[in-house]
């Protein structure tokens, strides 16, 4: 039996076909639950989950981005040192048992590549066909990326902590993928159709999202360009901005303004963003 913490990020509802999808697992389980909605009933449903199982919740009632509370779910692992780290989306869902075989999977993948990256795994898109939401992918199996996926302790050690400036959410996830491929950090996948995710659902649900979504979209986009010379799969530098002296290692001091005001973003607390990116 493995101590597995789970870092869980919510918004606009309570996922409760996640909860209940893992619910019968042989491994403890510790939730890293961070709340960043302000629907009252969404959170009594949250402080109920956590007075009842083992959770570290932290309703925080505002959006502060993705990768700040990721950066905290990555410091709070390091800190109580679980066996396994993971960051679920959610609006996934695990088949029967499924938690489980992709844990034991985990487990049998780290025996043998230690120094992994991280371990995602496949899921069957849901939802619907929109481009916010599965497009062409709806009802086929697709990797997951860090919609589910384990953390490695050596990609905490070597490439660090997420890039604050992708905020709220946008292309948080690929620029860290993209760091752990420059530090050559092995990214095994479980290529069985384990769970289910419904994706966007957060989005597609609250209204003042979907309406940000397209701006919010565009500047993550441009962040990214601008800081790896190319879209994702097709970027130019070689080290952040092309700057040598960074490169892909983000240090836990130094989340909130990584690269400094000639770099770091500007435009974080205008009208379009509706919320301030909080410092450290």
């Amino acid at each position: 039996m493995s101590t597995i913490c789970i870092v869980l990020v919510t918004y606009a509802f309570f996922p409760k076909q996640l909860f209940d999808s893992t619910m019968n697992t042989r491994h403890d389980i510790r939730w890293y639950i961070f709340f960043h909605g302000h629907d009252v009933n969404v959170l009594h449903e949250l402080q109920q989950f956590a007075g009842t199982t083992n959770t570290l919740f932290h309703p925080y009632g505002i959006n502060r981005g993705l990768a700040r509370s990721w950066n905290d779910g990555l410091r709070l692992f390091v800190r109580e040192r679980g066996d396994i780290l993971l960051f679920i989306n959610d609006d996934v869902l695990f088949y029967n048992n499924a938690f489980d075989e992709y844990v034991d999977f985990i487990i049998s993948t780290k025996r043998n590549i230690p120094d992994f990256g991280q371990i995602s795994v496949f899921g069957l898109e849901t939802g619907t066909a929109e481009a916010l939401g599965s497009g062409d992918t709806l009802g086929k199996p697709a990797y997951q990326g860090l919609a589910c996926s384990a953390i490695g302790e050596s990609t905490i050690e070597k490439i660090g902590y997420f890039d604050q400036n992708f905020w709220p959410v946008y292309f948080t996830d690929t620029d860290y993928m993209h760091r752990m491929d420059i530090a050559c950090l092995p990214r095994p996948t479980d290529t069985r159709t384990l769970l289910e995710h419904n994706r966007s659902l957060t989005t597609r649900i609250d209204p003042s999202l979907r309406k940000l979504h397209d701006e919010r979209f565009k500047r993550g986009q441009e962040y990214y360009l601008r800081k790896w010379g190319g879209l994702p799969l097709a970027e130019t530098f070689a080290s952040p901005f092309a700057d040598p002296r960074f490169d892909f290692f983000i240090s836990s001091a130094r989340t909130g303004a990584p690269y400094g005001p000639d770099y770091d973003r500007h435009d974080l607390a205008t009208a379009g963003t509706i919320g301030v990116m909080q410092g450290e």
